[in-house]
């Protein structure tokens, strides 16, 4: 049989069942056409080059690879197919597209070149083909949808969804529900073996000129800076001039502290007090970028602060942009291997620290019940118990809402204008969230309403309403603990068993398994993150043990503290070290046996990890707080302690603001699908960090730190 009879029979009779082995992965297509479109072209490919005619132009063969594949599979499956369906209803889509098909020409390649094709890794669960997207959009009349299947992908899990994404180009005509139309009518060829109604979401020419938000962000975005820049230059002729128009004496600029606490950082920071100034005039000052430049890079450290917490701070978000940049690729639809990030931890014993990445949330959770318990313990001292808790919850929200607004109008209006790609759409779903849901950031509930986070405005925006939620308790807390330290100690005791006992009930009432990698294998990733991991009463464990430990701290102040053996102290070290380890690494066993299948550990196993893990951890990080706080941390106390942390820890809550915004803008805009390499995740990850913090550090300076001026002035705090 020659190669034209060959390509004929391929193209007209593809096989309807094909069965692969590969390294103990199965993975069964049936009646699935679209799986042999690659193969198909490059039997087309030899058909046409394998005919003896006459010598070709560079032009001529991409219309010739195309156009004996396309005549026979489109024209005489596809077109008849849709034909059948549409022809009653003179869809201008099909007729437009029957017309390109018939006349052929150049637009009819450019449309057969930027659609999808299965690509080779199809064993390994590469069911991303994205096409070209930019080829297609900058060509007059022609536009981009992706067709989005969800399909069983056998290679890892019976368990494990992935969605077939299939670009196509069609012509500008051709809407959504046309195609959704079609597809109707050819799913018997293509679309076999999927869970779900494919979805459509075609391109769209996004125009901010007629977005009145838009106009209004940028028009708030241009005051700012221009206030912040009039303020900039009116301290530098002050620090020039060295007087001023209304007062008759020399401006004195005296250096003070300024403490700063607000559940996520405790720090001394050196500031200029224009005191001889008129009020309006200091408060235009504080929105000058030399002196907010100067608070954030600022390395003194105050003679209370635990110095060792910057590190902590500093190191924990990282580790949570690490885990974000992992997790929000996975559901990209982009990847070219989706087994690819669950066969990892089967390989690499390190890879541990990503998937268990959510002990960093715990950290600072640890972090914030600490530093309420004890700068909120120093107030009560000063004040011999009298605090005004209401201007502290004031303090508190005016501190965070600022910067989250800010952010929220910016993810709301001028994001979706940032990017464009196959998947972009759902970041311009994404932010039609909080027209409707962003009063709940602002009353911070947003971690109960909605009920899904994942429909909520800033989903990950979350943690800051838990965070209020929990520090509202601690005040009672910390009353109970002034007035009635027995009955204080004893509420803290129980509400920390209450904690963990609602954990082991939920882990063993729902079946959930220890670990989010797990649970996403297992397909009860939403339930166990919705209903479950960003309530006040699952994360009160690390923050109750946190506040416990900055009570504890207090009450050691102005103490002469006895020394402790070095004995005792090694012993400490190692059983926090290993406490660690075994949170981090302990479920290592699950990823590492024989075979790729990722097999959840028993019930009882996931009730003591699910509702310890928690426990366990907050008592290491106690251990390594109070030693390097009372000099027992060597050299891991001089890490964390290093002054370079400072400036990176004071840009840690806008940091978190914005990372996932970050992460998302690229993980939209990719417009051809790839692989996941650990070398390629590694500078995906400094690009990530670098871009959060230096966005972190204008917003900083911007917003944050003038209304921390502010308040320092109006709320004496």
């Amino acid at each position: 049989m020659d190669i034209t009879s060959i390509c004929g029979l391929a193209l007209r009779n593809p096989t309807h069942i094909i069965s692969a082995e590969v390294k103990g992965r199965k993975i069964c297509v049936q009646n699935y056409k679209a799986y042999l479109m690659g193969i198909f072209i490059i039997l087309s490919m030899a058909c046409c080059l394998s005919s003896a005619q006459a010598s070709l132009e560079n032009d001529d063969i991409p219309s010739l690879i195309m156009m004996s594949f396309w005549n026979d599979w489109i024209g005489e499956n596809i077109l008849p197919s849709i034909r059948d369906g549409e022809a009653s209803n003179g869809s201008q889509c099909f007729q437009e597209l029957e017309k390109i098909f018939t006349e052929g020409g150049k637009k009819r390649n450019i449309i057969v070149d930027a659609t999808g094709k299965p690509s080779s890794g199809i064993l390994e669960g590469n069911i991303a083909w994205l096409g070209d997207y930019r080829q297609c959009i900058d060509t007059t009349d022609l536009h981009y949808c992706l067709i989005s299947a969800p399909i069983q992908v056998q290679s890892v899990s019976d368990r494990v969804s992935g969605s077939l994404s299939f670009g196509t180009c069609v012509p500008e005509v051709c809407t959504e529900k046309d195609i959704f139309i079609a597809i109707q009518n050819i799913e018997s060829i293509l679309f076999q073996n999927v869970t779900k109604t494919p979805a459509i979401h075609c391109s769209k020419k996004l125009n901010p000129s007629n977005d009145s938000g838009f106009i209004c962000t940028m028009v708030f975005l241009s005051l700012l800076c221009a206030l912040c820049l009039c303020a900039t230059v009116y301290e530098s002729y002050l620090d020039h001039c060295g007087s001023s128009d209304e007062e008759s004496t020399p401006i004195l600029r005296q250096q003070t502290f300024e403490s700063s606490c607000n559940g996520r950082h405790h720090s001394e920071r050196t500031v200029v007090d224009y005191g001889d100034l008129s009020a309006w005039r200091r408060c235009i000052l504080c929105f000058s970028l030399n002196r907010s430049v100067n608070q954030i890079t600022n390395t003194t450290s105050g003679k209370d602060e635990i110095q060792c917490l910057h590190g902590m701070r500093v190191i924990s978000m990282f580790w949570i942009i690490l885990g974000h940049s992992f997790s929000f690729q996975q559901n990209s639809g982009a990847l070219a291997d989706i087994s690819w990030l669950y066969r990892v931890p089967a390989k690499w014993f390190t890879s541990q620290v990503i998937y268990n990445g959510y002990v960093a949330l715990d950290t600072f959770f640890f972090l914030g019940g600490l530093l309420v318990a004890y700068t909120g313990f120093k107030y009560m001292s000063k004040s011999v118990g009298r605090v005004n808790w209401l201007v502290s919850i004031v303090h508190r929200y005016l501190r965070i809402t600022p910067a989250m607004a800010v952010v929220i109008l910016l993810y709301t209006f001028v994001y979706p204008y940032l990017g464009e790609g196959p998947f972009w759409y759902k970041r311009i779903e994404d932010t039609q969230d909080c027209y409707q849901w962003w009063w709940t950031n602002f009353l911070y509930i947003n971690n109960f309403v909605p009920s899904s986070t994942s429909s909520g405005c800033l989903s990950w925006s979350w943690y800051l309403a838990t965070d209020m939620q929990l520090f509202l308790l601690a005040i009672i807390l910390t009353v109970l603990l002034w007035w009635f330290p027995a009955i204080g100690i004893a509420t803290l005791t129980l509400l920390s068993i209450a904690s963990i006992m609602i954990r082991a009930v939920i882990f063993s009432l729902r079946d959930y398994a220890a670990t989010q990698i797990i649970n996403t294998v297992a397909g009860q990733a939403s339930g166990l993150m919705f209903i479950f991991s960003v309530k006040p009463y699952a994360c009160a464990t690390g923050y109750l043990v946190g506040f416990a430990m900055g009570y504890f701290l207090h009450t050691l102040k102005n103490k002469t503290v006895p020394r402790l053996h070095t004995i005792a102290v090694l012993l400490g070290w190692m059983t926090a070290f290993a406490i660690g380890m075994s949170i981090v690494y302990g479920l290592y066993g699950v990823f590492n046996h024989p075979g790729l299948e990722i097999v959840p550990p028993d019930k009882a196993t996931n009730v003591v990890y699910g509702c310890l893990k928690s426990l366990a951890w907050t008592l290491a990080l106690s251990w390594v707080v109070f030693s390097c706080h009372h000099g027992y941390g060597g050299v891991i106390n001089r890490f964390l302690s290093w002054s370079l942390w400072i400036p990176l820890s004071r840009l840690t809550f806008c940091a978190y603001l914005l990372h996932p915004a970050v992460i998302y803008l690229y993980t939209g805009t990719i417009s051809m699908s790839y692989n996941g390499p650990i070398i390629h995740q590694s500078f995906l990850f400094a690009g990530f960090v670098t871009i959060s913090y230096s966005a972190a550090f204008i917003l900083s300076s911007l917003i944050e730190v003038p209304i921390s001026s502010l308040q320092k002035m109006f709320l004496k705090r």
